[in-house]
């Protein structure tokens, strides 16, 4: 009897038949998902360590792999659970997929009940606001004559698309000559110099840094508070999920499949694009810029260009400069009448540190605080600057994909359902979700908070062992819709504990070398005799999606952030997507000024900043380590 070289599979999701796909006996399952656009979790980009895509084969006899019986309970391989990842096709089957819809991430700043603007306590610097507290009614968008840019921040796991209303734009369309030669010299000098932020986005409203809410004087509104230009923001899924949730997955993936990674995130963007004007109603017409700003990897994999060379020593870029595009030349499937518009994609520092960094550091313009600061996104590379005054210095940190969820048993995305904080109360651990839906699995903060609640009850002790009672199956957290229990293990502690050991390190090692470097660094007693209220230590501004969700006081077990930088998280101050604002912020003055003043302070902020490589000192290691304790 011949045999077919093709098997059947029949794809179930949620208890209905989703399709019937065919393919070459001998494929991997994984793959055949991947290409039949049927997407499953898998961080690890399917190399079998993160036990994510777990998948149900309702036929008997499939074969059971190593990695099946490192992540699936036994009695969940008797009834059929398997790694699609490690699933060689070599008969038809049956197979059902039930896994979260990951195209309902939850963009951190849309979880706050209250509009407000996000500020520190002192009145010298001020950082992003909630972007939600700019959204505009569609039909006054529809009725007006203005015209609008689009801010792009392309994510690894989320991309963030905002309307952005242009200040110039009632002046082009009243004919008026905007010519930036005639415009005030004096200005033009002034908007590519280095500013403080007296008056940046200060307004009457509440006003919190890490720990509490607080009141501020608001200045009003002044000509560079382009936030609040912002009238509207959407935000989705990257769908490179599904080959790995970090940028090292994403650069390994990209050497056989780059074109494919480019047509999923182009295909998002486009998408996002489209939802955004539908639903504020505006026009392609009355569209005259886009701004894109990302990490180095996500740009280079939107642009085509080849990753290899971002994965090995000494980790070179194809390119980092600021690049001027058309909207067709990218998004193809647009209309055709934004074909034209000009994209510009915001530069980066080095493979590590990317052009959402320096998009975020261009909106908050920390510069002349007098004060020394610290910029830090909590991510898989653990980006950060520092600096004070004219002096920037950036580097990174492998801190891993916990932040975002990954790499833990119960680990999920920030979609709804996800534990996102928790606390003891009354002896028992409490716990909060997103959307206050149901809980089906634990994201970047909810394990910060867990593990650092169970070091406070003496459940963890300083080296991170969990209590014997708990150590062979984990402390059970919660029970998911179907009332299988969701546990924190002994892995995932070390999972937070080396994370949250890099970025201690990594901020440590950081501090300590810009004041040696340079002699422009205050010394001690003059920081503190010039801030006495924070006791000498810098400004340390959190930005990205994880870092808004986050609280110092719930945290603060862990140890994350060392003594030289802070002692009670008083002078740290939560930013959120300070990315997307760089791009309002530089669509705004492109519009104004032009195009030459809007580069040429980008392109100022990119020269001046030096990297540091923290992996070769010789104190890391030992410091990191240390680090790891509680």
């Amino acid at each position: 009897m011949r045999i077919s070289k093709e098997v059947e599979i029949k794809i179930y999701h949620n208890n209905k038949s989703v399709k019937v796909l065919h393919a070459p006996r001998g494929k991997k399952l994984l793959d055949l998902l991947r290409d039949n656009d049927i997407r499953i979790s898998c961080p690890c980009s399917g190399s079998g360590t993160c036990g994510k895509c777990k998948v149900q084969f309702l036929n008997d006899g499939v074969r059971i792999t190593t990695a099946d019986l490192k992540h699936i309970p036994k009695e969940d391989l008797e009834r059929g659970y398997r790694l699609a990842c490690m699933s060689i096709l070599t008969e038809d089957a049956r197979i059902a997929i039930q896994d979260y819809n990951e195209d309902n991430i939850v963009c951190p700043e849309s979880t706050s009940s209250e509009n407000e603007v996000i500020k520190v306590a002192n009145p010298d610097i001020a950082v992003s606001p909630d972007i939600r507290a700019y959204s505009e009614d569609s039909d006054n968008i529809s009725k007006t004559d203005f015209f609008y840019g689009i801010g792009i921040d392309l994510g690894t796991t989320t991309i963030a698309v905002s309307l952005i209303k242009l200040p110039d734009s009632e002046i082009e369309s009243r004919g008026v000559n905007t010519d930036v030669s005639k415009l005030n010299p004096n200005r033009c000098r002034e908007l590519h110099q280095f500013e403080p932020l007296a008056t940046f986005f200060a307004r009457d409203k509440g006003l919190k840094n890490g720990n509490s809410s607080i009141s501020a004087p608001g200045s009003g509104f002044t000509e560079d508070s382009w936030s609040h230009n912002i009238v509207h923001v959407v935000t989705g899924t990257n769908h490179q999920r599904s080959y790995g949730t970090d940028v090292i997955s994403r650069i390994k993936a990209s050497k056989e499949k780059g074109k494919r990674l480019k047509e999923l995130v182009v295909s998002d963007i486009e998408d996002l694009i489209q939802k955004l004007l539908t639903q504020t109603g505006c026009s392609y017409s009355r569209i005259k810029r886009i701004a894109i700003a990302g990490n180095t990897t996500m740009l280079h994999l939107l642009r085509g260009y080849n990753c290899e060379s971002l994965g090995v020593y000494p980790y070179t870029p194809v390119n980092l400069d600021i690049e001027d595009l058309k909207a067709g030349d990218i998004f193809p499937k647009l209309e055709d009448n934004i074909s034209n518009i000009p994209v510009t994609i915001l530069p980066g520092f080095s493979a590590f540190v990317g052009a959402d960094i320096l998009s975020g550091l261009y909106a908050t313009r920390p510069w002349k605080m007098d004060h020394e600061y610290i910029f830090l996104d909590l991510g898989t590379n653990g980006e950060m600057a520092a600096g004070f005054g004219d002096k920037i210095y950036v580097t990174s940190t492998a801190a891993g994909p916990v932040f975002e969820g990954n790499g833990i048993r119960y680990g999920i995305p920030g979609i709804p359902g996800a534990i996102k904080g928790a606390e003891f109360a009354g002896g028992k651990l409490k716990v909060t979700t997103i959307e206050d839906a149901p809980p089906i699995g634990i994201c970047g903060t909810g394990v910060l908070e867990i593990i650092s609640a169970l070091v406070r009850e003496g459940l963890v002790d300083e080296t991170g062992l969990l209590s014997e009672e708990y150590f062979d199956n984990g402390y059970p957290v919660s029970k998911d819709e179907d009332g299988t229990g969701i546990v924190v293990t002994q892995n995932d502690i070390r999972q937070v504990q080396m994370a949250k050991a890099a970025v201690n390190v990594g901020l440590d090692l950081l501090y300590e070398k810009i004041r040696s470097l340079d002699d422009q660094f205050p010394s001690s007693k003059e920081r503190l005799a010039r801030n006495k209220d924070k006791a000498g230590k810098p400004y340390v501004i959190i930005s990205g999606g994880f870092g808004a969700g986050i609280s110092f006081d719930r945290i603060k077990e862990l140890k994350m952030f060392p003594a030289s930088i802070t002692d009670n998280g008083d002078n740290i101050y939560i930013a959120g997507n300070t990315s997307l604002l760089g791009t309002a912020r530089y669509l705004c003055i492109a519009s104004l000024y032009g195009t030459k003043i809007a580069r040429e302070e980008l392109c100022m902020i990119q020269r001046m900043a030096k990297e540091i490589e923290l992996s070769q000192d010789d104190s890391f290691s030992d410091r990191y380590y240390e680090a790891m304790n509680f």
